[in-house]
């Protein structure tokens, strides 16, 4: 029996000891998108908008907590600690601001909360503009269901300081995401890379743009393109 049939197995029969664990809905979920994608949108076919918004909102506040404690409050309270340097940009920003321990998580946890679930939703909006171009037809809604439940792993595993292990959830969100939809929007999965990889590339490409254009407003002196 080959590892994922092993998997699903595990899924539809647990075994006695993790039952308990097997049987909580949002365990299922999350530990389901991530290891056995396809069979878990399969499931989660008919879920509604509302269903996805408690699902994104509670895997949220943990992300934004974890996210806060490792890359706000121990380097702080720490000076030499690791942290991610995604969140580098953000930190600056607030302790420019001067935002003390107290306020300064408060607030990145606000900003990271509200930024996702705003983010999670234009991106299902974009996400389905090019599925359907494509061939997509199952409705905005089965789209909507890839760009809310298919971003678990980058939340279980872009908040931990390493750069490589968000390299890792971010890889792992891509391929969850393909396979979401594969599966409810019924495509071949050539469609599906074609029409996905161009609805990052766009909006990758027009950052790009943007911050070349900002580091070349200060000449040559400030430029590192141009050194």
């Amino acid at each position: 029996m080959r590892f994922h049939d092993k998997l699903n197995d595990l899924f539809d029969n647990p075994p006695e000891k993790w039952k308990f664990l097997l049987s909580n809905p949002l365990f299922m979920k999350v530990v389901g998108f991530m290891l056995v994608p396809s069979k878990t949108f399969d499931r989660i076919k008919e879920d509604s908008f509302g269903s996805m918004l408690k699902y994104l909102i509670t895997i949220l506040i943990a992300y934004s907590f974890l996210a806060v404690l490792v890359n706000w409050w121990l380097p702080l309270m720490n000076p030499g600690g690791t942290i991610n340097p995604l969140y580098n940009l953000t930190r600056l920003m607030f302790i420019l601001v001067g935002l003390d321990l107290i306020t300064g998580a408060i607030a990145l946890f606000i900003f990271l909360f509200l930024y996702h679930i705003l983010a999670s939703y234009f991106r299902g909006l974009w996400l389905h503009f090019w599925v359907y171009l494509f061939g997509g037809r199952k409705g905005l809604l089965r789209t909507m269901q890839v760009a809310m439940y298919g971003r678990t792993p980058r939340f279980a595993l872009v908040w931990l300081p390493a750069i490589w292990i968000s390299l890792i959830g971010y890889v792992w969100t891509m391929v969850v995401e393909i396979a979401g939809l594969r599966e409810l929007q019924e495509m071949s999965l050539p469609r599906v890379i074609i029409a996905y990889v161009i609805a990052i590339i766009i909006p990758a490409l027009i950052v790009m743009t943007a911050v070349a254009y900002i580091l070349s407003l200060g000449g040559p002196a400030t430029n590192p393109i141009a050194l």
